[in-house]
């Protein structure tokens, strides 16, 4: 396990001792820069730290609430990646996580609290200098995935681990990786979803910022917009009322898919522009 490293630099006035935090894949704070999930061509946590992966008696376990029938376009899952060191209380420990399609990544990762931060461009998630504490034989970060847009398919997560022993260089920590990824499928529509037929209007459309959805007889529950990439640009809650009021303000002009579920699991998906 690394540290930061203080570099003093000599002025006129006298020497300033800067603390410069270290980006890369340790137990001792985050993990921005790269992909060390241990996905197809990428490396894992033996990028800077020394060792064989998965030699140890710890494991690392991805677990996501996501059901036996596949994931909901748009609906938010909880996603915990339990490390075990096997009885050794380590000092530290560290994760990185992705969810991935091929060479893309898929979906929303979202941290729940200060022990997990997602890279800016939102690929990847990792601990935090915070949430990387240990003292216990098994440690568990638990964050939230905003499933994909509609049409996407199994999406892989891969996951490594640092069980650290906190001894301040990159030497004696245990790395852990899934050599298999955890697959969500996508949950194909139901015979009596699709029986529904629509059952949403959506006006205007094109839309400039007010969208007005119409539902008769249904109570609403969720939407999702994703741009024409899949990535998901915005989603919420919908009151338990026949219809509702978006504010699409803050989405630039173009092309989307706009889902919305209503309160017995119905989804309905449309092409949706915004000028």
């Amino acid at each position: 396990m690394k540290k930061v490293v203080c570099t003093s630099f000599l002025l006129i006035a006298g020497v300033i001792c800067v603390r410069i935090p270290e980006l890369s894949s340790r137990s001792n704070g985050l993990q921005l820069t790269s992909n060390y999930t241990g996905a197809p061509g990428f490396s894992n946590c033996t990028q800077c730290h020394s060792g064989t992966p998965n030699s140890g008696t710890g494991s690392i376990e991805v677990i996501p609430d996501v059901p036996s029938t596949g994931y909901v376009p748009g609906q938010t899952y909880q996603i915990s990646v339990v490390l075990k060191s096997s009885g050794n209380n380590q000092a530290k420990y560290g994760f990185m996580l992705a969810a991935m399609q091929g060479n893309s990544y898929k979906g929303t990762l979202q941290a729940i609290d200060n022990s997990c931060a997602v890279e800016p461009n939102g690929r990847w998630i990792t601990h935090t200098p915070s949430g990387n504490t240990g003292g216990t034989s098994t440690k568990i970060f638990t964050f939230n995935w905003v499933a994909p847009a509609p049409g996407t398919g199994n999406v892989n997560l891969y996951a490594a681990g640092n069980c650290a022993n906190g001894n301040g260089s990159d030497s004696g920590d245990l790395i852990y990786y899934l050599t298999t990824p955890v697959v969500l499928a996508e949950q194909q529509s139901t015979s009596e979803a699709e029986s529904t037929g629509p059952f949403v209007t959506f006006h205007p459309n094109p839309v400039r910022d007010q969208l007005q959805l119409l539902a008769p007889g249904r109570q609403l529950e969720a939407y999702a917009i994703f741009d024409l990439t899949g990535a998901l640009r915005k989603h919420g809650r919908l009151p338990a009322l026949s219809q509702a009021t978006l504010d699409l303000t803050d989405l630039s002009m173009g092309s989307y898919i706009i889902l919305v579920r209503d309160h017995q699991g119905h989804a309905q998906y449309e092409r949706l522009i915004k000028y």
